[in-house]
């Protein structure tokens, strides 16, 4: 199986995830170096593949037949197309660019990431080899070295004994089945391995807020909170970051990571080789952290590693909502893998390339993009109107008939003890305040009751349904900006955090509410001694 690439202007380039992270940056780059793209995608948001293109290529300024679109999906075979459909797809395709993947760091219920990132990538590698596709550019991670504290050669396919993430595996087996597709076919395999892409380096501006993103948009909600409640105070939230101040994550800007890839696709001589997409020059955990103070105007607080870090602070509200947040992110703050740059140094030099610098005025563009644009939050508003909640809505089953009869048994609420009442207002469904004496649930006030609350949350109706289904914690809507609070800020933290501690501890999921819908869940009507009344008095 060959390809021949000299004839390339004459032939098209299939693409998939090219409305992705990358592909925005890329496609029209691709397309001012003269090539013809296929663009693989699926339908979303009640537009057609066909439309997404045409609006895409109107947001870039680029005519609507600068590229064309192709309805598919990487989740069925042959991309979902029958065997006509299949014949004008791969009409004149010399190569595919396979740049879609899923960027969830842990296994989800759905599959995630190993649906798209392997199983996809083998359909996709399938479709290549039963139509005769002799080139495959394969967009990958420099994380696939795992969890190493050495410096990482991208020559190395040695399988790393462990992985920080599901993410990285999942990335490290899709390279495995592409050289296994590789040498089965004598196709030429191209593997391109971007670090942790950040916003471009001009402007800031990224489609999606991922990865890195995930810790400024926590630092960024959590100054806001801490100044909420200390007024006239620059926030001084205490944090240990866990990691090496002076280890240097792989921040590469969206719009280098473009350069260096449409550079290497379009010369032949770079492909069949393996490509670090890397900043010659990134930034240690310690200027990120300086950066990310002088832009935001608070004290973060100190790397676990610096002579002068406290240890964490369990009583920490700010630690325990900023811990939670970024876990999953823990390792790529050090000790971790450095990356050579090995061939791409030669391309950067060859090419006569500058890398942008990256510095503190590089770091106020992305959190000023990121601050404008919410982080990727909806626009929507949650209403301060509170109306009894409907007859078998999950929302009242889980409030009225579910934490009566859990809670007694909750070793977390004994535990924290805390005399509090917290009430949650769920837009579209209903209002309900809980009262504890000592740790015990001890009344809840349907509609609300006539005094407020210690806490009040205001939330939608969906969000409670993702955080009964463990699809977000509580914390993690609050700091999503998905929750908003009434009352006291480090209060409302604390009891978020022992409340998910008690859904960990008494799991349930909607659809089980819902099996539920049918029974009694009327005020009066406890399975303990806890008192469920109506509403006292209007809100």
């Amino acid at each position: 199986m060959t390809y021949n690439y000299a004839n390339r202007r004459a032939g098209v380039l299939l693409v998939t995830g090219g409305l992705g992270i990358i592909g925005r940056d890329l496609v029209p780059r691709l397309i001012a170096a003269g090539h013809r793209l296929r663009l693989v995608l699926r339908s979303a948001n009640g537009q057609s593949a066909e439309q997404r293109l045409a609006e895409f290529l109107d947001e870039v300024g680029l005519p609507a037949n600068a590229a064309e679109a192709v309805a598919g999906d990487l989740g069925s075979h042959n991309l979902g197309l029958d065997r006509q459909a299949v014949g004008r797809v791969v009409d004149s395709v010399y190569s595919i660019l396979h740049i879609a993947g899923s960027t969830r760091f842990d296994a989800t219920a759905d599959g995630e990431p190993f649906a798209t990132n392997v199983a996809g990538t083998r359909r996709l590698l399938e479709f290549a080899e039963r139509t005769g596709i002799g080139h495959f550019l394969h967009v990958s991670t420099a994380y696939v070295a795992g969890r190493v504290t050495r410096s990482v050669d991208p020559a190395d396919t040695h399988r790393p004994s462990l992985f920080t993430n599901a993410y990285e595996k999942s990335k490290w087996q899709g390279e495995q089945l592409g050289r296994a597709f590789a040498e089965r076919t004598g196709a030429t395999l191209t593997i391109l391995r971007p670090g942790i892409v950040v916003g471009r380096h001009d402007d800031g501006s990224i489609h999606r807020f991922n990865g890195l993103y995930r810790v400024l948009r926590t630092l960024d909600t959590l100054r806001a909170r801490w100044t909420d409640r200390h007024k006239g105070q620059a926030a001084d939230l205490g944090l240990v970051l866990p990691g090496r101040a002076n280890y240097t994550p792989a921040v590469v800007p969206l719009d280098w990571c473009g350069r260096l890839m449409a550079a290497i696709i379009d010369d032949p001589a770079c492909h069949g080789q393996t490509w670090p997409i890397l900043h010659p020059a990134p930034p240690t955990v310690r200027e990120l952290r300086d950066w990310v103070d002088a832009a935001l105007e608070m004290h973060m607080g100190w790397i676990s590693d610096e002579p002068d870090a406290p240890q964490p602070d369990s009583d920490n509200v700010w630690q325990r909502a900023f811990d939670g947040q970024v876990e999953s992110l823990r390792q790529y703050f050090g000790p971790g893998p450095t990356f050579q740059l090995g061939l791409t140094a030669g391309l950067i030099e060859r090419l006569g390339l500058t890398p942008p610098p990256l510095d503190a005025a590089y770091c106020e563009r992305l959190l000023a993009y990121g601050r404008a644009r919410r982080w990727g939050r909806s626009d929507a508003t949650l209403t301060s109107a509170v109306r009894q909640p409907a007859e078998g809505d999950f929302a009242a089953v889980y409030f009225q008939r579910f934490l009566p009869e859990r809670m007694p048994h909750s070793t977390v609420a004994r535990v924290a003890a805390m005399t509090v009442t917290m009430g949650f207002a769920v837009d579209g469904a209903g209002r309900w305040d809980l009262t504890f004496n000592a740790g015990r649930l001890t009344a809840i006030h349907v509609g609300g009751r006539r005094e407020a609350p210690d806490v009040l949350y205001r939330l939608e109706h969906a969000t409670l349904a993702e955080v009964i289904d463990g699809h977000i914690s509580p914390q993690g809507a609050f700091l999503d900006d998905r929750v908003r609070i009434e009352g006291d800020v480090e209060l409302a933290l604390k009891l978020a955090m022992i409340f998910n501690q008690f859904m960990v501890e008494h799991p349930t999921t909607v659809a089980e509410l819902r099996n539920l819908s049918d029974t009694d869940v009327s005020p009066g009507r406890a399975a303990s001694a806890i008192r469920v009344s109506a509403k006292e008095d209007a809100q």
